[in-house]
């Protein structure tokens, strides 16, 4: 979709000798990037994935956009929030220029028995995948990916994009596997794990939990056994999939960070304030959840959370109305993907499904042991001391033990430990559980509506789906109760 930069580089190194094989070359496809080896590749298809799923260096980030949504944040602005419109766009334009990228690095990779490669190409496009199908539903993908030859590609249904991307991972797992030598595999220019084979197999099966948890309310039982599986070859304590080679500059940092520093029209919501008050003692404020004191900026020495789709103008970073995210400050913070934390609440919710109740209390127990340990990741300087964690760690709410234990705690504590950068998956819990509750006067958007510019150039596009209809029922996604 952004084809003409690439286009117009091409044409002016093709211009500048007048070689036939040059003149020649002018009428290839300007999406294709010709003879660039996998190491060149393998960088741009990972930053661009990662921009399709967290947002690029401005403030239409989708992660603002879902986080939002998810009630997390409160947006801030001037004026009446902007319509989802403006954050699902650059996601769906970013999202296709990555998988194209992604395409391209898997040929490259197979023809040269570059396996390592492969994989990791296979598991982008999974990624990349699952993003749009979470936040569109139906979109191309069969068709998407020559738009010399199809600029009109049909939408292919979203309960098979989740069974493309589960074969996507099984390729890439399988791969992964076969990457047993030096020359098939990278190294420093795999800028997540540098090579690390069994890190991105793990995070290939994270995925996949996450993936089938997401699938749950279509098989509680069915995807609750499959998710348990996946968990158990994925992620040990003390590893994750986290993007740590950000800068504290405006070009090279947290993407996110970026976006907030720039415009800083969200606030931290009452929504987020009250879910984690519910595990507090009655009348008890905010900051008896340790993680207030380093997320959370103060007004007059207090939390001043900001109403839903009511709050007034605050675009200050630190917040002079209400309460800002304080990591978000942070251009060198990592951006977690996918995490030990995450699985542990899914095992605990697949346990529990399955009425295995002192293991659901098991991996809960530790989840929450482990988010909180990962509340300061944003920042080495920002540690909750021992004391802290087990005060707040001796509220009966916050353990209940196995015979009271609820989907409803393994889930809400999972959403705030969701609010340190992971807006998107937010919102995807939000929507799938519907155990969180609803406060914005609009109500809830069901899902992202299609960019303008795909709805008016491609005949396929599925037709009134817009910023005002996403609030309809009619429109909830097939694995969601909201």
């Amino acid at each position: 979709m952004k084809r003409l930069s690439i286009f117009f580089i091409l044409l002016g190194t093709l211009l500048s000798s007048c070689s036939k094989e040059k003149l020649d070359a002018i009428d290839q496809n300007p999406n294709q990037l010709i003879n660039t080896p996998v190491n060149t590749l393998l960088p741009s298809a990972i930053m661009g994935t990662m921009h399709s799923v967290f947002g690029n260096n401005n403030n239409s980030a989708v992660a603002f956009g879902a986080g939002v949504v998810a009630e997390q944040f409160a947006f801030t602005g001037t004026g009446s929030i902007i319509g989802l419109n403006f954050y699902a766009t650059p996601s769906w334009e970013n999202a296709y220029v990555a998988l194209r990228t992604s395409t391209e690095l898997e040929q490259r990779a197979i023809a040269s028995g570059q396996w390592g490669y492969a994989g990791i190409a296979n598991f982008l496009s999974a990624l990349c995948v699952m993003n749009l199908a979470d936040l569109f539903g139906d979109v191309p993908f069969n068709e998407a990916f020559d738009p010399t030859q199809n600029i009109q590609p049909a939408f292919d249904n979203d309960e098979d994009l989740y069974k493309r991307v589960e074969v996507l991972l099984d390729s890439a797992i399988s791969r992964f596997d076969r990457a047993t030598s030096a020359v098939t595999r990278p190294s420093k220019d795999d800028l997540v794990f540098n090579g690390n084979m069994t890190l991105w197999k793990k995070s290939a099966w994270a995925l996949k939990a996450r993936l089938f948890m997401r699938l749950s309310n279509t098989d509680k039982q069915g995807f609750a056994t499959k998710a348990l599986a996946a968990v158990q070859n994925s992620f040990g304590a003390g590893e994750a999939m986290n993007l740590t080679f950000f800068t504290d500059d405006n070009f090279n940092g947290n993407p996110v960070s970026i976006g907030y520093i720039l415009q800083s029209a969200v606030g931290v919501s009452e929504n987020l304030v009250n879910t984690m008050k519910y595990f507090l003692n009655p009348g008890e404020e905010v900051n008896g959840d340790p993680r207030s004191r380093i997320w959370f900026t103060l007004i007059g020495g207090k939390v001043v959370p900001a109403p839903c789709g009511k709050a007034v103008t605050d675009i200050s970073i630190n917040g002079t109305t209400y309460s800002k995210p304080a990591f978000m400050r942070e251009r060198r913070a990592p951006l977690p993907v996918l995490t030990f934390v995450e699985l542990k609440f899914i095992a605990a919710e697949a346990h529990l499904l399955l009425g295995n109740n002192e293991k659901a209390n098991e991996e809960y127990e530790l989840a929450v042991r482990s988010a909180l340990s990962q509340a300061s990741l944003f920042s080495p300087t920002a540690v909750l001391s021992q004391t802290e964690i087990n005060d707040y760690l001796s509220r009966s709410k916050v353990f209940p033990g196995a015979s009271s234990l609820t989907v409803k705690d393994i889930v809400l504590q999972k959403y705030i430990f969701y609010f340190q950068f992971q807006h998107v998956e937010a919102y995807n819990e939000f929507r799938r559980t519907g155990l969180l509750a609803v406060t914005d006067p609009l109500g809830h958007a069901f899902r992202f509506p299609y960019p303008q510019n795909e709805v008016s150039r491609n005949a396929n596009a599925p037709q009134g789906i817009n910023d005002q209809t996403i609030y309809s029922s009619v429109n909830r996604l097939f694995w969601a109760e909201l």
